[in-house]
């Protein structure tokens, strides 16, 4: 019988007095239990299991080649042997018809085939071997590399299949590899802040800790960008983006528009959560170190702390909503009408007089 599977045991059952090419196949997985085993064998040879006659004395390594069972003469006989024909390992057990007893005749345990052929017969890729083929890729940091990325290519380099937790677990190594633990950066906070007063003197960086010394709040207003905001409309755009990782958290920014229309950012930060102590804190700083320009406004989505804490920080100070976020929820209240509405909203949105405005 020719049977080419590789990485699952193959088991062919040949009955002498059916045609010699006839063979019925068993086909089990190389990780198959000792149970299911017997139980296959048993199940192709009608035996009863429950009986518990069915005695083994070898089982199958799980790297093994495939192997094949040939039923043989009036006896049964039970020939295992590898399908290697330079290889003398073989298991003989044989049984006489109405006995279920099965009976070791002759065993040779010794593998005469070259050592590739029985380790190589299923090819696995490790977390440690993914991660040294991945670490390429994650070099730079601005790259995005997703675990279906790495499936992929283990798949076109080594054609090996991988599944995604292994993909992602590999990935994970390999961050951990190139740029150390979470926990590892935020020690590092102190010689971080010590190295942007050196490169950038007369910046404003604070830092500010619970009261056990664990890491709390960050500011960050450089002196150049602070020079480039007195060139710029006084206009502050403030927003906060959630951070993913172990250890969560919320990264604050404040940003303007320089002449040229792109965006400058001046001040940012990371706090625990966008509430009123981390608002407040935020903004305090940011007054300490721009104060209060003529004709300042705050631009925000409308977070409800933000609202508050610009309201006591700057009283004098307009706040407004940001047009982007204000179209997110027209978008979200009006979904069937949001085509149509797409046109009128921004008309309305860049108007730069009340007149202009009312006429929509």
């Amino acid at each position: 019988m020719d049977v080419k599977e590789c990485g699952r045991h193959v088991f062919g059952v040949c009955h002498d007095h059916l045609a010699p090419h006839v063979s019925d196949g068993i086909v089990v997985s190389e990780h198959v239990t000792y149970k299911k085993l017997i139980s296959t064998i048993a199940g192709e040879l009608k035996i009863d299991e429950t009986r518990k006659k069915i005695k083994a004395r070898y089982i199958v390594e799980v790297n093994a080649s495939p192997l094949f069972i040939c039923n043989e003469m009036s006896v049964k006989l039970y020939v295992l042997q590898f399908r290697l024909e330079d290889c003398v390992w073989i298991f003989k057990a044989s049984c006489r018809r109405g006995i279920e007893l099965f009976k070791v005749r002759f065993f040779q345990d010794v593998h005469t085939c070259p050592l590739k052929d029985h380790v190589f017969t299923q090819l696995q890729a490790t977390v440690g071997f993914v991660s040294g083929f991945a670490a390429l890729k994650l070099v730079n940091y601005k790259r995005i590399h997703t675990p279906n990325d790495i499936i992929e290519a283990i798949k076109n380099t080594f054609g090996v299949d991988i599944n995604y937790q292994k993909a992602w677990r590999a990935k994970e190594r390999t961050i951990k590899m190139l740029r150390g633990k979470p926990a590892y950066g935020y020690r590092q906070m102190a010689r971080y802040v010590y190295m942007l007063n050196s490169v950038y003197p007369s910046s404003h960086i604070r830092i500010h800790k619970f009261e056990d010394n664990k890491f709390m709040y960050l500011f960050v207003a450089l002196q150049p960008l602070k020079s480039g905001f007195e060139y710029c409309r006084p206009e502050v755009v403030v927003d906060g983006a959630h951070l993913s990782g172990a250890y969560k958290g919320t990264f604050v920014s404040a940003s303007t528009l320089d002449g040229a229309g792109c965006i400058l950012p001046i001040a940012y930060g990371v706090v625990d959560s966008e509430n009123d102590n981390s608002w407040t804190w935020f903004f305090e700083n940011f007054k300490i170190d721009f104060g209060e320009r003529d004709s300042m406004c705050v631009v925000s989505d409308r977070h409800e702390s933000i609202i508050k804490v610009v309201s006591v920080v700057y009283p004098n100070v307009p706040h407004l909503a940001c047009i982007w976020h204000l179209w997110k929820n027209v978008c979200t209240n009006f979904r069937k009408s949001k085509d149509r509405l797409s046109d009128i909203y921004y008309a309305m949105a860049k108007a730069y007089c009340k007149d202009e405005f009312g006429f929509f």
